[in-house]
């Protein structure tokens, strides 16, 4: 279990729970007041039109510390190469589907007038997707 102390900035699940399991709804941002023996008293980030805003007491098997001093806000994102093993996901905007494609990136086209773009063998076939909306999965 996390050693919480005052000012951390926590993530709580807010779930609900029905005859098929439980399911997270939504995280809820808070900073820690006061570190008891097993439970917090957290004031939550006060969300723009929310009149709730006092502080709540939950359970510290509840909640995770959000490491803010572990981020990096500046790193940049890996940018695949020749020979990658690459995904693309895109959701139609129509059905709600998520269409997810994996492949090995085989050339890279990048004119200087338009988008660049990458080559993907996905099995038998090769298909060409932005290159900016891919993410590698292996590299080579």
């Amino acid at each position: 279990m996390d050693d919480f102390k005052k000012g951390d900035r926590v993530a709580i699940p807010s779930h609900k729970i029905g005859k098929d399991g439980t399911h997270i709804e939504s995280i809820i941002i808070g900073t820690v007041h006061v570190v008891g023996k097993f439970d917090l008293m957290v004031t939550p980030k006060k969300a723009k039109y929310s009149f709730s805003d006092g502080i709540f007491t939950v359970s510290k098997k509840r909640c995770t510390r959000i490491r803010l001093e572990e981020v990096i806000p500046d790193a940049l994102l890996a940018k695949p190469i020749i020979g990658d093993l690459v995904l693309h996901s895109k959701t139609e905007y129509s059905s709600g589907k998520t269409r997810e494609t994996t492949g090995i990136i085989r050339e890279i086209i990048d004119p200087p007038w338009g988008t660049k773009r990458a080559k993907i063998m996905t099995g038998d076939r090769i298909e060409e997707f932005g290159y900016d909306n891919l993410i590698v999965l292996e590299r080579n």
